[in-house]
Order: C-alpha cells, then sequence, then structure tokens
C-alpha cells in the first residue's frame, strides 16, 4: 500500500491547493459582483431621482432585487418605473372619487399600494361612522324624551301651583290632594249598594 498512500498523499495536497484557488476566485466573484450590484443599484437611484415621481410614492416601494440583475436592463427599469407612477396616480385620482374617507382610503393605498386594502378601509371607515350615526341618534331620542316628560311633569306642577295661587287670592281654599295608594277588596254587595259606593266614589274623586 506504500506507493497508493503516497499517491493519495499527493492528490489530497492538489486537492488543498485546488481549493484554495477556487475559494480565492470565488470571493473576487462575489466581491465583483457585489461591486457592479452596488453602481447599478446608484444608477437605478439616479434614474429614479430624475423622474416625476409623485408624493406619497418612493422608490423603496418599487424597487425589485431583480432589477440590480445584468439582464434586467436600464431601459426595462425605467420602463418598470413609468408603469408604477402611471398606475399609482390613477388609483390616487379613483380614490379621491369615493364619496366618503376619499383621504383615509388613499392613504391607506399609499401606505400599502394596495387597492382592495384602500376601498376595504374606505368602507370599514364608512360602516362604522352610519353606526355611530345611529347610535348618537337613538341616544339623542331618549335625552329628548326624558326631557319631554321632565318638561311636562314641571308644567303639571306650575299649572297646580298658579291654580293655588290663583283660589287662595279669590277666597277659596283648593281641596288638599291627599296622599293615596293602590287598594284592591272585594265586597259582597246588592244592587243598591254597588250604585252607592260607586256614587262615593265619584263624589270622592
Amino acid at each position: 500500500m506504500q506507493p497508493f498512500n503516497e499517491f493519495k498523499g499527493k492528490v489530497n495536497e492538489c486537492i488543498k491547493i485546488t481549493d484554495r484557488g477556487i475559494a480565492s476566485i470565488d470571493k473576487q466573484i462575489k466581491e465583483y459582483e457585489a461591486e457592479k450590484k452596488n453602481k447599478k443599484l446608484e444608477q437605478i437611484k439616479e434614474e429614479w431621482s430624475g423622474m416625476d415621481v409623485p408624493e406619497g410614492l418612493t422608490l423603496e416601494k418599487v424597487f425589485d432585487e431583480r432589477m440590480l440583475n445584468v439582464s434586467f436592463n436600464m431601459r426595462h427599469v425605467r420602463t418598470c418605473f413609468e408603469d408604477a407612477i402611471k398606475k399609482f396616480k390613477a388609483n390616487m385620482e379613483t380614490l379621491s372619487k369615493l364619496p366618503e374617507y376619499a383621504f383615509e382610503a388613499q392613504q391607506e393605498y399609499t401606505s400599502s399600494l394596495d387597492m382592495r386594502a384602500a376601498l376595504n378601509e374606505a368602507n370599514r371607515l364608512s360602516q362604522m361612522a352610519k353606526k355611530k350615526a345611529e347610535y348618537e341618534a337613538e341616544q339623542e331620542k331618549r335625552e329628548l324624551d326624558k326631557t319631554a316628560d321632565v318638561i311636562a311633569k314641571e308644567e303639571l306642577a306650575e299649572s297646580r301651583k298658579e291654580y293655588m295661587e290663583a283660589a287662595s287670592v279669590d277666597g277659596i281654599r283648593p281641596k288638599a290632594e291627599p296622599a293615596r295608594q293602590w287598594v284592591a277588596f272585594q265586597a259582597l254587595l246588592s244592587t243598591d249598594e254597588a250604585l252607592a259606593l260607586r256614587d262615593f266614589f265619584i263624589q270622592n274623586d
């Protein structure tokens, strides 16, 4: 096995030398690719800064990592930017025409670039406002009912007070209102007695 072991040792040494070379080359390639991507990123930023970008739309929202690839040339990058800007403006214009909560819907779209999420937000706020209005109307109705009841009692008390004062001035002593409570009872009566009891109730109010 001695000749084989000597040969194997030489082979392993060659492999180590080769691996070191590959690692060095791989490192240089990665550094070169990273440098190229950094330069491409700077070109992309420069391209974006030179475009008519609407407020609320940023490079971070439309940037795609694929744009850094060699196959993704700058002409293609500019086309993507133009399409994104056009779509953003169109959707913002659509949201501005909503009957209510257009501003809130636009804010949601600016944040997420999701048209459905923006419309859902406007609808959510609309439903919430509707429920709030119904609740406030019900509360107001209850308050009005309470107020009307209080006013009616106050007016009744005031009328009675005015009557008592007027009667006192005229020398008439009004009959004081006795304290009363509900009493239920049964009575064994003849017809005449029942009529007499009825007359008593009427005479005594």
